[in-house]
């Protein structure tokens, strides 16, 4: 398949439902976490291979998963997944599940999610998918908003890289504490890339990844997350 080919977001679009039995729950009497990401990653998949036209499509990233609210025995859940960005080989999918009442049809939003995807060949090698039309505000604005995650994430990768051969090397005399690569500090970078100009909501889910990663340095480098870093 040719990479100078596009598709739209409506091309992806995915709807699957869902009903929480007895078998879903946890000890809680909610739906078990890891059964509605096995969904969630169910419904994305299906997206990935309608809109790559491949056959083999594989899960490379999940990002951002949020639970904003239990789900019971008997709701009703709405799984919608659709591709928000592309890269080359790679598509990012963002996954919204909604519970239903069952008597008036009213949704509310129950967890989110974004994975990556990566679209294979018949050798399974990665393979180029269609590249992303955007007819819209909001398909720009869902763009913007994963161009900036797979920023985040490339940094990240590259991070984690740069400490396993640090870890592999070795030790010098007097050696002190690398400088990690400032992942949880966006503000240089996001300037960089013209996050300014992002929406509010973008500016709000920048602040979630902050958080994340401050989180994530003080627990896998052992420094203080806010202390300004050279880089």
């Amino acid at each position: 398949m040719s990479h100078t080919s596009q598709k739209n977001s409506r091309d992806s679009v995915f709807t699957n439902r869902k009903i929480v039995g007895h078998e879903d729950l946890n000890p809680n009497g909610t739906l078990f976490g890891g059964k509605i990401m096995a969904w969630i990653d169910e419904v994305a998949f299906m997206s990935a291979r309608r809109y790559s036209g491949v056959p083999f499509v594989v899960t490379v990233h999940v990002d951002s998963i949020s639970f904003l609210m239990p789900l019971f025995l008997g709701d009703h859940v709405i799984l919608t997944s659709q591709v928000n960005y592309t890269g080359r080989t790679s598509m990012e999918i963002e996954v919204r599940v909604e519970r239903e009442d069952p008597y008036t049809g009213n949704r509310t939003q129950a967890t989110s999610a974004y994975l990556t995807f990566v679209a294979l060949d018949e050798n399974r090698k990665p393979t180029p998918v269609p590249s992303l039309l955007l007819e819209s505000l909001d398909d720009e604005h869902r763009h913007r908003e994963a161009h900036l995650r797979s920023k985040v994430r490339e940094r990240m990768r590259r991070h984690l890289k740069n400490r396993k051969q640090r870890a592999l090397s070795p030790p010098r005399a007097n050696a002190t504490l690398p400088d990690p690569a400032p992942i949880y500090i966006l503000s240089k970078h996001l300037k960089r890339i013209g996050a300014r100009e992002l929406s509010a909501s973008v500016d709000e889910h920048v602040l979630k990844v902050e958080r994340t990663l401050r989180k994530r340095v003080r627990v896998v480098l052992g420094i203080d997350p806010h202390a300004e870093i050279a880089g």
